[in-house]
């Protein structure tokens, strides 16, 4: 058993964790990065099986254009990582109608246009001339975690920063929908019934704010209709190459980084903190934790009695799980080389559930650490709620909807099907048994309307220096953002130092 001493202790290496440690290790503190699994990056990451390798869950990642958070890393450190900027990010199917989702505001906007009818395209002009001016006021923040520190997010309330922002922005007209679900703002350009583009709206907003446009907070829904401009692409060979180089840039940081190393038990010592772990013992000054609340509970008990983590732990607990199809199958010659992207709603207007709506990601032809020549990988996912585990058909509801998923994939997308040759099976649990996340929760609290996220504590910190991140906390969802949220914890951390 090592006995190990540091400044910061990052227990979880999901991208919450590793950019906290990251950073970290640049500000010129001693970090030590606990890790359950053998390799990094917690929900997305890549691992292998029966030879392949797969994603574990998502698959199309942002942060990765000039001046954003990954890209500055990649440039500084000189990482040999590929990124691929899809000109097509992903093809967006309602049934057997096709729409292609692509990384320019103007190819995007034409798609948009097409799912809309002639006397309603002004409508949508004036929708997207809105949703432009919020998301651009919004966007800087996540894309360089500077602008946070700069404009003082980390000492006022988000409310105050969000009317600055939109004041500067010469948006102060749409602040009337802070609190709304994005329904409220279709209604009021008379596109609700506009049943295409609302579907395309829904399946964005399920994937990145965990929930319809009927409950979707507005100005956060409008912020994720840029996700495709934004940065978002596919690393080749997976996220779990970015990951991998992050901890590796941890160590190289004078940093230690422990795979396979679960912390079981966390306990206040002096002035910090001592954790005891399958491989070290490890005592630190600070403690940065990146779990859920229901994982923390499990190391300090008395942080069951924190009325935040309490909140959240409800919240978690109508969140969403991940039900998984992972394959492999023969290449096609009519596919693209690049890793391919296909999202299906079974019909208009149906909930982004259940197998109902999938997200299907295809290898690369040159992605051979994937696949062998003539071979590639693919995943498919889709959302299930978490509290299912409560009922005694939670089995046959999973296998339900994983028949389901296949049935879509045979109707929607048969070449696939036809070329599968291998397939296996996840879900919530699995995702429990690898992250040891409760539940298998992914994706964080659902971003339902309410002023309550702009009145959120920009910085976790539950106790005497011992800090939370992940998707649980500001700023939420996606790699990104909680990589955002893990280097702003990290400046807080060296600033009271």
């Amino acid at each position: 058993m090592q006995e190990i001493e540091c400044d910061v202790h990052v227990i979880g290496s999901g991208f919450g964790g590793l950019a906290s440690a990251l950073r970290l290790s640049e500000l010129g503190l001693r970090v030590c990065l606990s890790e359950r699994l053998n390799y990094a990056g917690g929900c997305a990451s890549t691992f292998s099986r029966f030879g392949y390798k797969f994603e574990s869950g998502a698959t199309l990642f942002s942060g990765f254009a000039p001046g954003q958070l990954f890209h500055h890393w990649i440039e500084r450190y000189q990482w040999d990582l590929n990124f691929i900027p899809h000109e097509e990010l992903i093809r967006f199917q309602i049934g057997v109608r096709s729409y292609s989702v692509q990384n320019t505001r103007s190819k995007l906007h034409e798609t948009l246009y097409a799912m809309v009818s002639p006397e309603n395209q002004r409508a949508l002009s004036r929708f997207l001339h809105a949703q432009k001016a919020i998301a651009d006021s919004f966007w800087p923040l996540f894309d360089n975690p500077k602008v946070f520190l700069l404009s003082g997010l980390m000492r006022s309330g988000a409310f105050a920063q969000a009317q600055k922002l939109l004041g500067a922005a010469s948006a102060i007209r749409y602040m009337k929908w802070l609190g709304k679900p994005l329904s409220k703002v279709l209604q009021s350009y008379k596109l609700e019934q506009e049943h295409e583009l609302v579907t395309y709206l829904d399946a964005l907003c399920q994937i990145t704010l965990q929930c319809s446009t009927q409950e979707a907070e507005a100005f956060f829904a409008m912020v994720a209709l840029d996700y495709p401009l934004r940065g978002t692409g596919h690393i080749h060979g997976g996220i779990g190459a970015l990951a991998n180089k992050m901890a590796e840039q941890v160590v190289l940081n004078d940093g230690v980084f422990l795979p396979v190393s679960e912390v079981r038990k966390l306990k206040r010592q002096g002035k910090g903190y001592v954790a005891q772990g399958r491989k070290a013992n490890v005592s630190s000054t600070h403690v940065v934790s990146n779990l859920v609340p229901q994982a923390l509970w499990s190391l300090r008990p008395e942080l069951g009695q924190n009325t935040e983590l309490q909140k959240m732990a409800r919240q978690l607990e109508q969140a969403w799980g991940a039900v998984m199809l992972y394959g492999v199958c023969e290449d096609d010659e009519s596919w693209a080389q690049e890793p391919f992207h296909i999202e299906i709603a079974e019909s208009l207007n149906v909930e982004m559930t259940y197998g109902r709506h999938i997200f299907i990601s295809v290898s690369g032809r040159d992605e051979g650490e994937k696949a062998e020549e003539g071979f590639r990988t693919f995943v498919v996912s889709t959302h299930i709620r978490i509290e299912d585990q409560n009922d005694d058909a939670y089995p046959q509801i999973v296998n339900e909807v994983q028949e389901r998923m296949w049935q879509n994939i045979e109707a929607f997308a048969p070449k696939l099907a036809a070329k599968a040759v291998q397939r296996f099976t996840g879900s919530p649990r699995t995702f429990e048994r690898f992250t040891g996340r409760p539940k298998g929760a992914v994706g964080g609290i659902p971003r339902r309307a309410g002023l309550h996220h702009y009145r959120a504590k920009r910085v976790t910190e539950l106790e005497d220096k011992h800090y939370m991140v992940g998707d649980s906390v500001f700023p939420g969802q996606s790699t990104l953002a909680t990589a955002v949220g893990g280097y702003l914890v990290a400046e807080k951390i060296a600033s009271r130092r």
